[in-house]
Protein backbone atom coordinates (compact mmCIF):
# COMPACT_ATOMS: atom_id res chain seq x y z
CA UNK A 1 0.00 0.00 0.00
CA UNK A 2 1.33 3.52 -0.92
CA UNK A 3 0.16 6.70 1.00
CA UNK A 4 0.99 9.75 -1.51
CA UNK A 5 2.38 13.05 0.19
CA UNK A 6 3.87 16.04 -1.43
CA UNK A 7 7.06 15.45 0.60
CA UNK A 8 7.37 11.66 -0.36
CA UNK A 9 5.68 8.13 -0.39
CA UNK A 10 5.59 6.25 2.44
CA UNK A 11 4.54 2.39 1.52
CA UNK A 12 3.79 -0.21 3.72
CA UNK A 13 3.69 -3.79 2.76
CA UNK A 14 3.34 -5.10 -0.47
CA UNK A 15 2.89 -3.35 -3.83
CA UNK A 16 -0.77 -3.69 -4.67
CA UNK A 17 -2.57 -4.57 -1.55
CA UNK A 18 -2.60 -3.21 1.89
CA UNK A 19 -4.55 -2.91 5.01
CA UNK A 20 -5.10 0.23 7.58
CA UNK A 21 -5.90 -1.76 10.49
CA UNK A 22 -6.81 -0.19 14.38
CA UNK A 23 -8.27 -2.48 17.24
CA UNK A 24 -11.37 -0.43 18.13
CA UNK A 25 -12.06 2.61 16.42
CA UNK A 26 -10.19 3.87 12.77
CA UNK A 27 -10.31 7.76 12.23
CA UNK A 28 -9.24 9.83 9.17
CA UNK A 29 -9.35 13.90 9.59
CA UNK A 30 -8.99 16.62 7.50
CA UNK A 31 -8.20 20.14 9.40
CA UNK A 32 -7.86 23.61 7.33
CA UNK A 33 -10.38 23.44 4.37
CA UNK A 34 -12.37 26.22 3.64
CA UNK A 35 -15.51 25.25 5.61
CA UNK A 36 -13.99 23.51 8.35
CA UNK A 37 -12.87 20.03 8.46
CA UNK A 38 -14.20 16.17 7.65
CA UNK A 39 -13.53 13.80 10.16
CA UNK A 40 -14.05 9.88 8.56
CA UNK A 41 -14.41 7.22 11.44
CA UNK A 42 -14.77 3.42 10.91
CA UNK A 43 -17.06 2.07 14.52
CA UNK A 44 -19.27 -1.26 14.97
CA UNK A 45 -21.04 -1.30 17.73
CA UNK A 46 -24.42 -0.25 18.96
CA UNK A 47 -25.98 2.56 16.87
CA UNK A 48 -22.39 2.91 14.95
CA UNK A 49 -22.12 -0.10 12.69
CA UNK A 50 -19.99 1.49 9.91
CA UNK A 51 -18.73 4.47 8.76
CA UNK A 52 -19.43 7.81 10.49
CA UNK A 53 -19.08 10.47 8.07
CA UNK A 54 -19.20 14.20 9.88
CA UNK A 55 -18.05 17.75 9.17
CA UNK A 56 -16.97 20.61 11.76
CA UNK A 57 -17.88 24.32 10.25
CA UNK A 58 -14.38 26.67 11.07
CA UNK A 59 -15.32 29.30 13.01
CA UNK A 60 -16.19 31.88 9.83
CA UNK A 61 -19.13 29.20 8.90
CA UNK A 62 -20.50 28.40 11.76
CA UNK A 63 -24.02 27.02 10.51
CA UNK A 64 -22.62 24.95 7.72
CA UNK A 65 -24.25 22.02 8.76
CA UNK A 66 -24.23 19.32 5.90
CA UNK A 67 -22.00 16.37 4.56
CA UNK A 68 -21.94 15.23 0.93
CA UNK A 69 -21.10 12.17 -0.35
CA UNK A 70 -20.05 13.00 -4.10
CA UNK A 71 -19.68 10.52 -7.14
CA UNK A 72 -18.25 11.41 -10.28
CA UNK A 73 -17.99 9.27 -13.78
CA UNK A 74 -16.52 10.20 -17.08
CA UNK A 75 -19.59 10.75 -19.90
CA UNK A 76 -17.88 11.20 -22.60
CA UNK A 77 -17.21 15.17 -22.61
CA UNK A 78 -16.28 15.64 -19.22
CA UNK A 79 -16.76 14.24 -16.06
CA UNK A 80 -20.18 14.29 -14.16
CA UNK A 81 -21.03 14.89 -10.64
CA UNK A 82 -24.13 13.87 -8.49
CA UNK A 83 -23.92 14.21 -4.46
CA UNK A 84 -26.37 13.12 -2.09
CA UNK A 85 -26.57 15.29 0.87
CA UNK A 86 -26.82 14.94 4.38
CA UNK A 87 -28.32 18.87 5.09
CA UNK A 88 -28.93 19.85 8.00
CA UNK A 89 -28.91 23.68 7.48
CA UNK A 90 -32.99 24.27 8.25
CA UNK A 91 -33.25 26.80 5.47
CA UNK A 92 -32.17 24.44 3.13
CA UNK A 93 -33.44 21.22 4.20
CA UNK A 94 -36.59 20.34 1.72
CA UNK A 95 -37.97 17.85 3.74
CA UNK A 96 -37.24 19.30 7.16
CA UNK A 97 -34.49 19.42 8.99
CA UNK A 98 -32.17 17.08 8.46
CA UNK A 99 -33.30 15.89 5.52
CA UNK A 100 -31.28 13.60 2.47
CA UNK A 101 -31.25 15.41 -0.56
CA UNK A 102 -30.71 12.67 -3.73
CA UNK A 103 -31.09 12.55 -7.34
CA UNK A 104 -30.49 16.55 -9.71
CA UNK A 105 -27.98 18.31 -11.00
CA UNK A 106 -27.92 20.83 -7.60
CA UNK A 107 -27.78 19.73 -4.49
CA UNK A 108 -29.75 22.26 -2.91
CA UNK A 109 -33.13 21.60 -5.29
CA UNK A 110 -32.71 17.54 -5.35
CA UNK A 111 -35.30 15.15 -7.11
CA UNK A 112 -35.93 13.39 -3.84
CA UNK A 113 -35.82 14.82 -0.26
CA UNK A 114 -36.07 12.62 2.47
CA UNK A 115 -36.70 14.03 6.16
CA UNK A 116 -37.80 12.31 9.30
CA UNK A 117 -41.70 13.17 9.26
CA UNK A 118 -41.79 12.93 5.46
CA UNK A 119 -40.86 13.24 1.57
CA UNK A 120 -40.71 15.24 -1.15
CA UNK A 121 -40.43 14.95 -4.59
CA UNK A 122 -39.27 17.83 -6.83
CA UNK A 123 -40.42 16.40 -10.13
CA UNK A 124 -43.16 14.12 -11.54
CA UNK A 125 -42.92 9.91 -10.50
CA UNK A 126 -43.45 7.45 -12.49
CA UNK A 127 -44.88 3.67 -11.09
CA UNK A 128 -44.54 0.55 -13.06
CA UNK A 129 -43.05 -2.58 -14.04
CA UNK A 130 -40.66 -2.72 -17.11
CA UNK A 131 -38.35 -5.38 -17.90
CA UNK A 132 -34.46 -5.06 -18.48
CA UNK A 133 -34.64 -4.28 -21.61
CA UNK A 134 -36.61 -0.71 -21.05
CA UNK A 135 -34.01 1.81 -20.57
CA UNK A 136 -35.05 4.47 -19.89
CA UNK A 137 -38.36 3.95 -18.58
CA UNK A 138 -40.73 6.58 -20.39
CA UNK A 139 -40.98 10.18 -18.15
CA UNK A 140 -43.98 10.64 -16.09
CA UNK A 141 -46.67 13.20 -17.85
CA UNK A 142 -48.01 13.88 -14.15
CA UNK A 143 -46.85 14.78 -11.16
CA UNK A 144 -47.68 10.86 -10.14
CA UNK A 145 -48.07 8.55 -13.43
CA UNK A 146 -49.54 4.83 -12.85
CA UNK A 147 -48.52 2.30 -15.35
CA UNK A 148 -51.80 0.24 -15.90
CA UNK A 149 -52.67 -2.89 -14.02
CA UNK A 150 -52.85 -5.94 -15.17
CA UNK A 151 -55.78 -8.87 -15.07
CA UNK A 152 -53.66 -10.32 -11.82
CA UNK A 153 -55.04 -10.01 -8.11
CA UNK A 154 -52.49 -7.47 -6.53
CA UNK A 155 -51.80 -6.02 -9.78
CA UNK A 156 -54.17 -2.93 -9.85
CA UNK A 157 -52.84 0.76 -10.26
CA UNK A 158 -54.05 1.91 -7.15
CA UNK A 159 -56.28 0.61 -4.31
CA UNK A 160 -57.03 2.18 -1.06
CA UNK A 161 -58.24 0.57 1.92
CA UNK A 162 -61.38 0.42 3.88
CA UNK A 163 -61.56 2.89 7.25
CA UNK A 164 -63.56 5.37 9.06
CA UNK A 165 -64.09 8.91 7.76
CA UNK A 166 -62.40 11.92 8.92
CA UNK A 167 -64.06 13.41 11.72
CA UNK A 168 -62.89 16.73 10.57
CA UNK A 169 -63.59 16.77 6.45
CA UNK A 170 -60.51 18.24 5.25
CA UNK A 171 -60.60 20.24 1.17
CA UNK A 172 -59.20 17.90 -1.59
CA UNK A 173 -59.71 14.29 0.68
CA UNK A 174 -60.54 11.25 -0.90
CA UNK A 175 -62.00 8.39 1.28
CA UNK A 176 -63.37 4.94 1.10
CA UNK A 177 -65.10 2.94 3.83
CA UNK A 178 -67.03 0.39 3.23
CA UNK A 179 -69.15 0.69 0.18
CA UNK A 180 -68.95 4.13 -0.92
CA UNK A 181 -65.62 6.72 -2.12
CA UNK A 182 -66.02 10.29 -0.72
CA UNK A 183 -64.64 13.43 -1.45
CA UNK A 184 -64.59 16.68 0.04
CA UNK A 185 -64.80 20.12 -1.52
CA UNK A 186 -63.40 23.36 -0.29
CA UNK A 187 -66.49 25.01 0.58
CA UNK A 188 -68.09 24.06 4.01
CA UNK A 189 -64.55 21.98 4.71
CA UNK A 190 -64.57 20.76 7.89
CA UNK A 191 -67.90 19.44 8.28
CA UNK A 192 -69.21 16.63 6.77
CA UNK A 193 -71.96 18.50 4.46
CA UNK A 194 -68.54 19.15 2.38
CA UNK A 195 -68.00 15.51 2.12
CA UNK A 196 -70.02 13.64 -0.85
CA UNK A 197 -70.00 10.11 -2.65
CA UNK A 198 -67.91 9.64 -5.75
CA UNK A 199 -70.04 7.42 -8.45
CA UNK A 200 -72.57 5.29 -6.73
CA UNK A 201 -71.94 2.13 -5.67
CA UNK A 202 -74.98 -0.29 -4.59
CA UNK A 203 -74.26 -3.29 -3.35
CA UNK A 204 -77.80 -5.21 -2.50
CA UNK A 205 -78.90 -6.67 0.94
CA UNK A 206 -82.15 -8.06 1.74
CA UNK A 207 -84.02 -7.48 4.22
CA UNK A 208 -85.20 -10.43 5.18
CA UNK A 209 -88.94 -10.02 5.44
CA UNK A 210 -88.49 -8.44 8.58
CA UNK A 211 -89.03 -4.82 10.40
CA UNK A 212 -85.58 -3.57 10.89
CA UNK A 213 -83.81 -0.35 11.19
CA UNK A 214 -81.40 0.15 8.36
CA UNK A 215 -78.07 2.02 9.30
CA UNK A 216 -76.68 2.92 5.73
CA UNK A 217 -72.68 3.39 5.67
CA UNK A 218 -72.85 4.48 1.87
CA UNK A 219 -75.35 4.11 -0.53
CA UNK A 220 -77.06 0.63 -0.66
CA UNK A 221 -80.08 -1.09 -2.12
CA UNK A 222 -82.12 -2.91 -0.09
CA UNK A 223 -84.89 -5.65 -0.78
CA UNK A 224 -87.58 -6.62 0.31
CA UNK A 225 -90.81 -9.54 -0.10
CA UNK A 226 -93.39 -8.83 2.62
CA UNK A 227 -95.29 -11.26 4.07
CA UNK A 228 -97.25 -9.08 6.79
CA UNK A 229 -96.93 -5.49 7.44
CA UNK A 230 -93.69 -4.05 7.73
CA UNK A 231 -91.53 -0.95 9.18
CA UNK A 232 -88.30 0.14 7.62
CA UNK A 233 -86.85 3.33 10.22
CA UNK A 234 -83.96 4.45 9.25
CA UNK A 235 -80.72 5.55 11.18
CA UNK A 236 -78.26 8.35 9.26
CA UNK A 237 -75.73 8.27 11.86
CA UNK A 238 -72.91 6.48 10.09
CA UNK A 239 -74.73 8.17 6.43
CA UNK A 240 -72.63 10.78 4.59
CA UNK A 241 -74.36 13.66 2.59
CA UNK A 242 -75.51 12.31 -1.06
CA UNK A 243 -75.81 8.50 -0.10
CA UNK A 244 -78.25 6.73 -1.93
CA UNK A 245 -80.85 4.37 -0.68
CA UNK A 246 -82.95 2.44 -2.83
CA UNK A 247 -85.55 0.03 -1.68
CA UNK A 248 -86.71 -2.72 -4.00
CA UNK A 249 -90.20 -4.09 -2.43
CA UNK A 250 -91.86 -7.18 -4.23
CA UNK A 251 -95.38 -8.11 -3.65
CA UNK A 252 -95.21 -12.29 -3.17
CA UNK A 253 -98.89 -12.74 -2.06
CA UNK A 254 -102.44 -11.51 -3.04
CA UNK A 255 -102.60 -10.00 0.45
CA UNK A 256 -102.15 -5.96 0.62
CA UNK A 257 -99.10 -5.42 2.60
CA UNK A 258 -98.03 -1.77 3.84
CA UNK A 259 -94.53 -0.85 4.38
CA UNK A 260 -94.07 2.26 6.51
CA UNK A 261 -90.73 4.73 6.26
CA UNK A 262 -89.79 5.68 9.93
CA UNK A 263 -86.73 7.73 11.26
CA UNK A 264 -84.52 9.77 10.10
CA UNK A 265 -87.04 10.72 7.04
CA UNK A 266 -87.77 14.09 6.35
CA UNK A 267 -91.49 13.29 5.44
CA UNK A 268 -92.47 9.72 6.57
CA UNK A 269 -94.51 7.71 4.73
CA UNK A 270 -95.84 4.35 3.57
CA UNK A 271 -96.29 2.63 0.88
CA UNK A 272 -99.22 -0.18 -0.26
CA UNK A 273 -98.38 -2.97 -2.37
CA UNK A 274 -101.57 -4.13 -3.43
CA UNK A 275 -102.78 -7.29 -3.50
CA UNK A 276 -101.73 -8.47 -6.66
CA UNK A 277 -98.97 -10.83 -7.05
CA UNK A 278 -95.43 -10.38 -8.42
CA UNK A 279 -95.89 -6.73 -8.60
CA UNK A 280 -92.73 -4.66 -7.55
CA UNK A 281 -92.07 -0.81 -6.02
CA UNK A 282 -89.04 0.92 -6.05
CA UNK A 283 -88.56 3.83 -3.52
CA UNK A 284 -85.46 6.12 -3.64
CA UNK A 285 -84.06 8.67 -1.02
CA UNK A 286 -80.90 10.46 -0.74
CA UNK A 287 -79.17 11.57 2.54
CA UNK A 288 -78.73 15.46 3.24
CA UNK A 289 -76.79 15.23 6.49
CA UNK A 290 -79.82 14.73 8.77
CA UNK A 291 -82.22 13.05 6.83
CA UNK A 292 -82.92 10.84 4.11
CA UNK A 293 -85.16 12.33 1.55
CA UNK A 294 -87.51 10.53 -0.61
CA UNK A 295 -86.39 11.06 -4.14
CA UNK A 296 -88.90 8.91 -6.28
CA UNK A 297 -91.39 5.68 -6.17
CA UNK A 298 -92.65 3.96 -9.05
CA UNK A 299 -95.71 2.99 -9.39
CA UNK A 300 -96.36 -0.94 -9.28
CA UNK A 301 -94.02 -2.47 -12.08
CA UNK A 302 -95.19 -5.76 -13.14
Amino acid sequence: MRIQASTGDLIFGGASVGTVKAEDELNMRMDGDVYGSSILQLRNRTGENGAIFQTIPNAANIGTDLVDFIFRAPDGAGTIQRNIRFEARATYARAGDPSFHLGGSVPDVPTLALGDGYAHFNTGVRIGVYDATIHPVPAPTALLHLDAGTTAAGTAPLKFSSGSLLTTTEAGAIEFNNNSYYATITTGAGSPAARGIIGVFLPTINLNNATQTITPLGSQIYTMSPTANRTITFDGASASVGSTIIIMITQTTNVSRTITFSGDCLKQGTLSTGNTINRSFVVTFVFDGTNFIELSRTGALN
